[in-house]
Order: C-alpha cells, then sequence, then structure tokens
C-alpha cells in the first residue's frame, strides 16, 4: 500500500471473540498463539485511501482425534486512513467475510430462494417454512470508482439449523461485471422486515449507566506506548513530526490504541464484572485528536439487547465536551437464572392485564384455552377471569361426543387395589354432562390451577423471549409444577397444546391418587415446617429422625416432600395423625433441651398416642379431623393430596405413559443446547446431562427400570442421543411427583461460588414464592458476598427488562 506515514491517521479498531471456551479471560498463560493478518479492504474516499487490515489470532490445542488444530480466539479490525488524493481504483478492493441468519415465514420465501440461480441445493435437501436458516460467506469486490463496482464474486454456502448443529444443504456461487451488490444481500432484503436487525433496541434509546462520567488522564508522554507497543510513528512523539504531517495544532496526538484500550478496559472493569472475555464485541471509532495530557470522561448507554447481550453506545469526550471517541460494547449479562413458580401461587385475573396489552403473551394464552376448550370442554380463560365454582361439560353432538372419549381413554392405578382404572370412572358412554366443582373457585383446584399457572408463567416468559433478555449461558429451574413451566418456555420442549393438557392430567392424577370418604375427604395433609422455631438445640438431622421415626412408629406415611430453605423452611407430607404427631414432638423438644435417640422415641411414642386419642375423640363426637398451628408447623390449608410424596409412586406408570407421547425425541434432541448444563431438575438438583454418570445419579434417585435397561453396557451403546434425551426427561418428570422437591441444593447450586455463580436471579409466576425463599437463603447461607439481584418479573418487569429511567447525564454535559 502506497503513502506517506506521516499522513496516516487511525480511523477505527475492532475486536470480537471467536471461542467459546469457558474462561474468565480470553489467553491464558501457557497458550501457544498463532496470528494470521492480512488486508481486507483497500478503498479510495475524498480525504484519502482507507486500508483495513484483519487479523485472526488463534490457539494451538487437540482435537478429539488427537491432531493438533487451530482454534480461533479473536478477530480483529483496524482502520487507517492515508489522507491525500489518490485514483489508482484498479488497486482497490474488499473482502468481507459475513453470517446472515433468518427463518422463513412465508411459502413465498421458500419458493423464491429455491429459484436463485446461484444457489445450488444438495440432492437431498429442502426448505421449509420456519427452518433457522444461515448464509456463511465471501464477497470479494473489485471498485472501478468511488461509488461503482468493476466485479464482484460470492462464494459460501447455506447452512440449517438441524438438533442444535447447522448442517450444509447449498452452496453459493456467484460472479458479475455488472452489478453493484451481492444478490444475496438482495434476496435477504426482500424477505426480511426492515427492522429484523433492530428487534433488541430500545425504542427509547436507552439510558446513560454511570451515575458518573468517569475520567480518563491521557499520559503525558506517548512514550512509553509506543515502546510497549512497537508503534513508533513519530508523529506521536515529536512536534516536528506532528508538524510535518499537518497534524492539528502541530501537536504530537496520542495513539489512537492506546485510547481505545483504556475505553476497553473500563468497558470491562465496569459493565463487564472484570472479565475480558465478557466483552464479546468492542468496536471503535476515532472521532477526534487525542493528545498527551488531555482529560477525557466517559459514559456508556444500554441501548439494547442482541441476543440476550447487553449493546452500549460508549462516548468519551475531551475536556471542552468534544467527542473524541464512540463506541460499540457487546457485553455479556451476568450470570443468570430463571427459575419458575409452583403451585399454591394463582390469583384471580393473574396475567390478564399483559393478555390485554401484549400480543405475545395474548397468543399463548389463546393457544392453551383453544386446545382445552376443544379437548377438555372447558376454557381456562374463563376460570382465571371468573373463578367459578362450578362448571358443567356438555358431551352432546359430534364435538361433545369426541371430548366424552377423551375422559374416558383416562386410566390411572386404583389407590385401594392397584390396578388400572378409568381415571373418572363417572364418566361413561351414556353420560351427557359431567360437572367439576371446588368450594374456593376452579382457579384453586389442582387440575385447573396447573395449566392456568403453566400459561401465565409461559406468557411472562414469551415477552422476556421477544424482548432478546436471554442469555445464552443462562440456566433455569422450577419448583414442582415449574419445572413443567421452565421447560415448555425456556427449553422450548413441549408446545403449549401439550404442556396444558399434561399438566392438567397431571392434576388429575394427583387428585385420584389417594383414597376418599364418602365425603371425598383423604386421610393426607401437608405442614410447613421451620426447626429454629423449636431452639438452636434441634437441627435439621434431628427433624429428619424424628419424621422418619414417625412414620416407621405408625407405619403410615411422613416424609419431608419440600427442602426449601437450608433449616429454616421444609414442607413435610404424611398422613393428619402423624402430621399432628409431628406437630407434637416438635412443641416438645422446645422444652426438653434433648435430642438424644431415647428421649427422641419416647416423644415420638407420647406424641403418636396423644395424635391418635385426638383423632378418635373427633370420630366420637362426628367433628371432622383437622390439623392446627403448632408452635414450628403450620398446615397448608386444602391440600389433602401428599405431593412428591412416596405415597404417589403408583401414579408413575400411567404418567410415564403420558409424558412418553407428549415429549418428541427429536424436538428434545434440537433443544439439547438449551437443556445440557443449563436444566436443573427438581429430582436430583444437578445439571441436566447426558453422560453415563447422569443417569445413573437419576436411576439411584429412582430405581426406574426403563434407567436400568438402558445402562446395560450394550443397550448404551446402542441408544441414539435423541432417545437418551427422551428417555431421561420422561423419567425425571414421572418420578418427579412422586418425590421429594431438592430446592436447597437448586439455591446452593445457583449461587455457590462452585456452581453457577448467579448473580441475576428472576422469578417467573404470579407470587414472589421463589424470591422471597431466594433473599432468606441468601441471607442466612453460607456464600460469596456478591453484588446479585434477585428479581420477581410481575413486580420488576422494568429491571428485568432494561427500561428502570434514571437521570444519569451524558459525558459531554459533565464535561462541560
Amino acid at each position: 500500500v502506497k503513502g506517506n506515514l506521516l499522513d496516516l491517521v487511525h480511523l477505527k479498531h475492532s475486536y470480537k471473540l471467536l471461542s467459546s471456551r469457558k474462561a474468565n479471560n480470553t489467553f491464558l498463560p501457557g497458550d501457544d498463539i498463532v496470528s494470521t493478518s492480512n488486508v481486507g479492504n483497500l478503498r479510495i474516499i475524498d480525504s484519502g485511501k482507507i486500508v483495513h487490515g484483519v487479523a485472526i489470532i488463534s490457539r494451538k490445542t487437540v482435537n478429539d482425534q488427537m491432531v493438533e488444530v487451530l482454534e480461533p480466539l479473536v478477530e480483529l479490525h483496524s482502520e487507517f486512513l492515508i489522507r491525500g488524493s489518490f485514483d489508482d481504483f484498479d488497486s482497490t478492493f474488499s473482502i468481507d467475510k459475513s453470517n446472515d441468519e433468518f427463518t422463513p415465514s412465508r411459502s413465498e420465501d421458500v419458493e423464491i430462494l429455491k429459484t436463485k440461480s446461484w444457489l445450488k441445493f444438495a440432492a437431498d435437501a429442502s426448505v421449509k417454512v420456519g427452518d433457522h436458516l444461515a448464509f456463511r460467506l465471501t464477497t470479494k469486490k473489485q471498485y472501478a470508482s468511488m461509488s461503482s463496482l468493476s466485479s464482484i464474486e460470492v462464494a459460501g454456502a447455506l447452512f440449517r439449523e438441524e438438533a442444535g448443529s447447522m448442517v450444509e444443504i447449498a452452496t453459493v456461487d456467484f460472479k458479475s461485471n455488472e452489478v453493484n451488490e451481492s444478490p444475496v444481500v438482495a434476496f435477504l432484503r426482500q424477505v426480511q422486515p426492515e427492522d429484523a436487525n433492530a428487534g433488541g433496541m430500545f425504542s427509547s434509546g436507552g439510558s446513560h449507566m454511570l451515575e458518573k462520567p468517569l475520567e480518563i488522564n491521557v499520559p503525558v508522554s506517548a512514550l512509553a506506548y509506543a515502546v510497549a507497543s512497537r508503534d513508533l510513528n513519530p508523529i506521536h512523539r515529536s512536534k516536528y513530526a506532528a508538524i510535518l504531517g499537518h497534524l492539528p495544532k502541530g501537536k504530537p496526538i496520542m495513539h489512537g490504541l492506546w485510547t481505545a484500550t483504556k475505553v476497553r478496559d473500563l468497558v470491562v472493569e465496569n459493565f463487564g464484572l472484570g472479565f475480558d472475555s465478557n466483552v464479546m464485541d468492542y468496536d471503535a471509532n476515532f472521532d477526534g485528536m487525542v493528545y498527551p495530557g488531555d482529560k477525557l470522561f466517559m459514559q456508556a448507554r444500554h441501548i439494547g439487547l442482541d441476543d440476550g447481550k447487553k449493546v452500549l453506545s460508549v462516548e468519551v469526550v475531551n475536556g471542552s465536551g468534544e467527542r473524541v471517541v464512540s463506541a460499540r460494547a457487546v457485553v455479556k449479562q451476568a450470570p443468570m437464572a430463571f427459575v419458575f413458580t409452583g403451585q399454591g401461587s394463582a390469583e384471580v385475573g393473574m396475567g390478564m392485564d399483559r393478555y390485554q396489552e401484549s400480543p405475545v403473551a395474548r397468543e399463548i394464552w389463546n393457544r392453551g384455552d383453544v386446545h382445552l376448550r376443544s379437548t377438555f370442554g372447558f376454557s381456562i380463560l374463563e376460570m382465571v377471569r371468573k373463578n367459578p365454582k362450578s362448571i358443567t361439560v356438555h358431551f352432546g353432538g359430534k364435538k361433545g361426543r369426541k371430548i366424552r372419549a377423551k375422559y374416558m381413554s383416562l386410566t390411572c392405578e386404583d389407590p385401594a387395589t392397584g390396578e388400572t382404572a378409568p381415571l373418572l370412572p363417572e364418566i361413561n358412554a351414556r353420560t351427557q354432562s359431567f360437572s367439576f366443582s371446588a368450594p374456593e373457585g376452579l382457579l384453586f383446584a389442582t387440575q385447573f390451577s396447573q395449566p392456568a399457572l403453566v400459561l401465565l408463567e409461559k406468557a411472562m416468559f414469551s415477552e422476556i423471549e421477544a424482548a432478546q433478555l436471554i442469555p445464552d449461558d443462562a440456566h433455569f429451574a422450577g419448583h414442582s409444577l415449574g419445572e413443567y413451566a421452565g421447560l415448555s418456555s425456556f427449553a422450548g420442549a413441549l408446545a403449549v397444546e401439550d404442556v396444558v393438557e399434561v399438566v392438567f392430567l397431571r392434576g388429575l392424577i394427583m387428585q385420584k391418587a389417594v383414597k376418599r370418604d364418602a365425603e371425598g375427604r383423604s386421610d393426607y395433609g401437608m405442614v410447613a415446617t421451620n426447626p429454629t422455631r423449636v431452639g438452636p438445640h434441634f437441627t435439621e438431622e434431628v427433624m429428619y429422625k424424628i419424621v422418619d421415626g414417625i412414620g416407621a412408629a405408625s407405619e403410615k406415611l411422613l416424609q419431608v416432600v419440600n427442602f426449601n430453605i437450608q433449616d429454616r423452611q421444609y414442607v413435610v407430607a404424611g398422613e393428619n395423625v402423624n402430621l399432628e404427631t409431628l406437630s407434637l414432638a416438635l412443641s416438645a423438644f422446645k422444652t426438653l433441651k434433648s435430642t438424644a435417640a431415647a428421649d427422641v422415641e419416647k416423644v415420638i411414642t407420647e406424641s403418636l398416642a396423644q395424635a391418635r386419642a385426638r383423632k378418635e375423640k373427633c370420630e366420637q363426637t362426628g367433628r371432622p379431623f383437622t390439623l392446627a398451628r403448632g408452635l414450628a408447623t403450620i398446615p397448608l390449608v386444602g391440600i389433602d393430596v401428599p405431593f412428591h410424596s412416596s405415597e404417589l409412586l403408583g401414579g408413575v406408570p400411567s404418567f410415564r405413559a403420558l409424558l412418553h407421547t407428549k415429549f418428541d425425541p427429536q424436538v428434545l434432541e434440537r433443544q439439547l443446547p438449551l437443556l445440557v448444563d443449563r436444566y436443573i431438575p427438581n429430582l436430583v438438583a444437578t445439571p441436566f446431562s447426558l453422560k453415563r454418570s447422569y443417569f445413573e445419579e437419576v436411576y439411584a434417585a429412582t430405581k426406574s427400570p426403563y434407567l436400568a435397561e438402558v445402562l446395560d453396557p450394550m443397550q448404551w451403546k446402542l441408544t441414539t442421543k435423541a432417545q437418551l434425551a427422551h428417555l431421561l426427561v420422561v423419567e425425571l418428570l414421572a418420578y418427579q411427583f412422586a418425590s421429594p422437591v431438592q430446592w436447597i441444593k437448586t439455591q446452593a447450586l445457583l449461587f455457590s461460588e462452585g456452581g453457577t455463580g448467579v448473580r441475576r436471579f428472576v422469578e417467573i409466576g404470579p407470587a414472589p414464592t421463589l424470591t422471597n425463599m431466594a433473599l432468606r437463603t441468601l441471607q442466612v447461607g453460607d456464600f460469596p458476598a456478591l453484588s446479585r439481584e434477585v428479581l420477581w418479573y410481575q413486580r420488576d418487569r422494568e429491571v428485568v427488562h432494561f427500561e428502570e429511567e434514571n437521570s444519569n447525564i451524558s459525558a459531554s454535559e459533565y464535561a462541560r
């Protein structure tokens, strides 16, 4: 490239991280680094010649086949201007690499794509509406003038996403001496909305992030940086060279890269948690001269989101308020987790405000409502809005007969006989109608509460997803029922129609899982317990001994089924006499101050006798036996099914059969990037994995015969990834409703330094149930003292969407 070095000025500098390596720093001690570079663009403009350099920095590593390869880490771009007048257009060119993703939304778009002469499909390839496609291309241009081309070449391939990977389905080959634009660019402009690439940008322009702009003191001499960087251009060190180079004021200017790097370091420190790998893209433009000894001021504005990452606009001004650097940075959000609330949080009218305001949320509700109307004959929207105490499903006409046949096909295990029986035996071929009723309203009946809550949470999350707020390394978990909302919403593992049907039937199966008397009452209940209310001598381990001891002495159910807050909150399910025994025993230990084995056994025996005597007295007087609040126990009113207890194991086979038909192995395989290491199941509270060791862990918790079968070494080798994913998800959920919820372990994983290290915790649901648990857990637990946001989406929507306003001022306002 011809030109005078003294006429060279730096215009732009940018980089993009290419590696997915899990490290806080892009480069690590011991890395063997290789770099390659080339001139990617040489253009003539009115003020001179633009030189655009590209460099790829890679690390030597070894692949799975033990072959040494280069792993690209960073792509660098620098652009310079050689000031002057040039006319050698025959030497000017550009080489651009691009990756343009799009999803055809109309059949017309697909047909247009198939007709393109520059696109050659593989013999077995096809494209349909909804496919996620990407053009990966290299475009070479030769220029005839500042605004026209002498030739253009486009080469590359079209890829389609399959099972989480991009698979080549066609090649692109185009050459012309007659056009000024790539035909691929023209095609994408034709089929994509004009604002397709601006979907994550804030319409308000965003808000300033720093309460006070940061000060940058430029060194009074550029010598130290010149030596360190080996950029010895004299215009940075000598006033005589500056005069010869016709620089304004005849003064040496600071290296552009010093300024760009200093600004980047401040972005890393203030917005990237101090780790350079969190700043994924950085693009700095040099808008004005920076001189040694200058004082600069920096402010950043959060202007939008790009695939879950923050997009920042950075402004740097000098002491006069004149902009000298403008930069765009794409920064990872702090480690994040989305958690989904479980049952017990429903409210009349929940989600209906967003139903009115948000088309995205409205579509979710409507799809669920249409499916439940056509399949089971009721409107979930009506239940949420009105909470009727009863509804009647009529079976007249063709649609009614179809609905009746659906109800008649449902089966479960009879809790009295252990045999398969109709789930709703009251419905037969002659039944004309069937009524559901609940004294507190149907919205609070398990079978209706569950689909209503899942639809609410899926509608909420769909708005988060539409706003591109989800980082590509976020985790998710759901408490009990919330696990279904998470799998459908975050992981896309179940369609709206499938998830509402599954949880409606889950609720029905749970309701039918225990024996009831003539008045519909069961012998079971649940209580929340807090061991610390007994005293400091009463530990979690002692509570477990008492629970197990009562169960053994009575030979009836008593089990801790929700582990919510370490040492503070546990939910126990069991036979009502046993729950009363637990309440009495905990009160006794308040004054006993001893937890010796003999004392534990004595208290259990005495408390069980008292509880049985109380029940007998109630039976003799004709009064129902109800649980009273104790010193350390609170009955969960209205719950007469021992959720998540071993008593429900009999319902696992029928529920497994339902799940098996609703989950699609191919869908699960495609969604694995959103499941593996990101989904935290209730059953084991460790991140989902398809490794054999994880299957062994789940088998140890369930003793599932299906997991035992696949763990046979021969069968393991024969089972595909899709089949493994399907089997594992089905077994995790089939046993989930008959196994304890391990929320203490889930929170420990999310908040601990050795776990996911979550800094932004967002609860999706109608009540801040898990938010309050998290705040209490962080207060009493032993976790690193980090700055964390614990947010409840319904209350903190503006914060989650980064829509909160502030009065922070710009750098230019501050400087003036």
